[in-house]
């Protein structure tokens, strides 16, 4: 007569297998921050600290692309934006190294529309220098 073999799985390589995946999950998570725009940001001897509950943040980059909530906008598109949002005040990110031309046609912009709350983001100068 012949014995009947028990077989048990073997789950030893599986939890090797959960622990690689795991693992991966992990660093992927870590790893997929969000892409951000590289500004330097100019700096002023009095930096302006308004506090507002919600603001639009523009960002201007050195070569003049203008990004709204990541998405970037044309002149125009920066225009319609700004024209949907009058009531809710902008506070503009721009490059130091933003060719002048471009930040006058930003402020420009502002002005053609009639906007009156908006502000420019720079950082207090150490006293050094």
């Amino acid at each position: 007569m012949r014995s009947k073999l028990k077989v048990f799985p073997v789950v030893l390589p599986l939890v090797d297998v959960f622990i690689v995946i795991m693992i991966t999950m992990a660093f992927l998570a870590i790893n997929s921050t969000q892409r951000t725009i590289n500004i330097a940001t100019p700096e002023s001897a009095v930096a302006d600290e308004r506090k507002h509950y919600y603001t639009i943040t523009v960002e201007v980059d050195r070569a003049g692309n203008i990004y709204v909530h990541g998405q970037m906008l044309s002149l125009d598109g920066f225009r319609e934006y700004v024209q949907k949002h009058m009531e809710v005040p902008l506070v503009l990110h721009i490059d130091k190294r933003l060719e002048f031309q471009k930040f006058v046609d930003i402020v420009s912009v502002l002005k053609k529309v009639g906007k009156r709350d908006w502000a420019v983001l720079v950082k207090e100068k150490s006293e050094d220098m």
